[in-house]
């Protein structure tokens, strides 16, 4: 198999004829000022301290060959049809460096040593191998290459060695969740007694990760009858209404995050939890002034495709239902920001999560909630991991104490075997929130993408929750 690759306007691409140790990415574009030939444009490689300048030159003038850059292909949405072939050599080659490297721990490895393992490995020729290495380098995310009297080499990155050490680390987690839940059903039969037993897992977990200013237990919230399985409250700050071992009755300003755990996810247990968080955060009944987690973690399903869970999750917001109270079908609008699901989490299976994005990617459209899945590629359950990520995004810590417990679960998504992968709309393209808080917004376009980005600050957490209401307080008195 050999790579015939030829840029076109707008592709990424390296010159396979450049060294290891100065080859670079170039961006194809077509140059006006030169009857639209093709220029390839690039960075200069300087010396530590002195900043690159944006270079350009005609792509005649590079010796070839080249190969395409596979990340910009799909970080940029863009069909990878044209690139199958530069494809199946990229992920052959990357797929056998990874092992070898993992091999000797992440120690540099010998290019020689490396590409010669892969060719007879692979079957691949070792042009094509040493295209995709140097590919590599250029790009600088995940791989760089390092020279010594005795030779060339390859090794990790600070950062993708960073990440990988998470995803193993973090992989425990779901480790741990899956062994105690597997001892406690050889132990007991008793459905019921499994399930509290495998809520108190997941608290358990939780109390261990989080920061201490919270408390994670079961109860109520002020006001409302519902029983949540866990209930995740700011106890530094506020009191219990009541509280009794691990049963609170949590004030409404205190709750943070709402979960419940489910032994076995199915159309029926999907329904209740939805319809559970969607009852209790009606605008007329509770409305948090900041974004509420809202979270469902389950220990197994009967979704095989993680697009028919996120499907149904849909289906319960668009489809109509028997509304008793009116007697009459309606269906459960997304009536204000942040209304819909935050995450579903099925242990080593399934991770889903909410996120508001353009509709049909154009920036000129509405914001939408939509779901998301993440997923690895080589099985290792990196599920339970980013419902705790997703999670602590809604809690209010300090700004460098959230950035720092932030960064391991972010680790996990620059693994290159893990992927996210939008799944589906929550609502139609000309979807807008028709409530909100005091000042939160005027219902125009601009002042929703204006609130979901003073959001994404509290996100961050480069402000705090008092100060996000103090905010939306002073805004409204004025």
């Amino acid at each position: 198999m050999q790579n015939k690759y030829t840029p076109i306007a707008g592709d990424w691409f390296t010159c396979v004829s450049d060294n290891y140790d100065d080859v670079n990415i170039y961006n194809c574009f077509e140059n006006k000022d030169d009857q639209n030939k093709l220029y390839a444009a690039y960075y200069t490689k300087t010396s530590p301290g002195v900043p690159s300048e944006l270079r350009s030159k005609p792509l005649e003038h590079l010796a070839g060959p080249f190969f395409p850059s596979i990340s910009s292909y799909v970080l940029g949405g863009k069909n990878t049809t044209k690139i199958s072939q530069e494809l199946d050599i990229f992920k052959k080659t990357q797929s056998a460096l990874d092992a070898q490297l993992d091999e000797i721990g992440g120690k540099p490895l010998l290019i020689s040593d490396a590409v010669a393992k892969i060719v007879q490995a692979s079957g691949l020729s070792a042009d094509n191998v040493v295209s995709v290495i140097k590919l590599l380098m250029a790009e600088h995310l995940l791989y760089e290459f390092h020279k010594t009297k005795a030779g060339e080499y390859i090794r990790y990155t600070i950062m993708h060695s960073s990440a990988i050490n998470s995803k193993k680390y973090y992989g425990s987690l779901a480790e741990e969740i899956a062994l105690k839940s597997h001892q406690i059903s050889l132990l007991i039969s008793h459905g019921p007694t499994v399930g509290n037993y495998r809520e108190h897992i997941l608290r358990s977990l939780l109390t261990k990760y989080l920061p201490s200013k919270f408390s994670v237990v079961t109860g109520f919230i002020e006001g409302l009858s519902r029983q949540i399985d866990i209930l995740i409250i700011d106890s530094t700050n506020y009191s219990p209404v009541f509280k009794e071992g691990d049963l609170v009755v949590a004030r409404r300003e205190a709750v943070r995050a709402i979960i419940e755990v489910k032994s076995t996810l199915d159309t029926q247990t999907l329904k209740e939890s939805l319809a559970l968080f969607y009852d209790i955060t009606r605008g007329g009944v509770f409305k948090p002034d900041v974004p509420l987690f809202k979270g469902i973690f389950a220990f197994d399903t009967k979704y095989v495709e993680t697009s028919s869970l996120a499907k149904a999750i849909r289906d319960f917001y668009v489809d109509p239902y028997f509304e008793e109270q009116l007697q009459q079908n309606i269906t459960r609008d997304i009536d204000y920001l942040f209304r819909e699901i935050t995450a579903v989490a099925v242990l080593n299976k399934h991770f889903v999560f909410s996120k508001y994005i353009h509709a049909d990617g154009d920036k000129n459209n509405n914001m939408i909630p939509s779901l998301f899945s993440v997923s690895d590629e080589t099985g290792s359950d990196i599920q339970s991991a980013m419902f705790i990520a997703s999670l602590f995004q809604y809690l209010d810590v300090d700004f460098h104490a959230k950035r720092s417990s932030l960064k391991g679960f972010s680790d996990l998504l620059k693994s290159e075997t893990a992927h996210v992968k939008h799944e589906i709309n929550l609502t139609n393209n000309d979807w807008a929130p028709s409530l909100s808080s005091p000042n939160e917004h005027d219902n125009t376009q601009p002042s929703i993408k204006a609130r979901l980005a003073k959001i994404s600050e509290w996100f961050g957490g480069r402000i705090s929750t008092a100060e996000y209401v103090r905010q939306l307080e002073d805004s409204a008195s004025k």
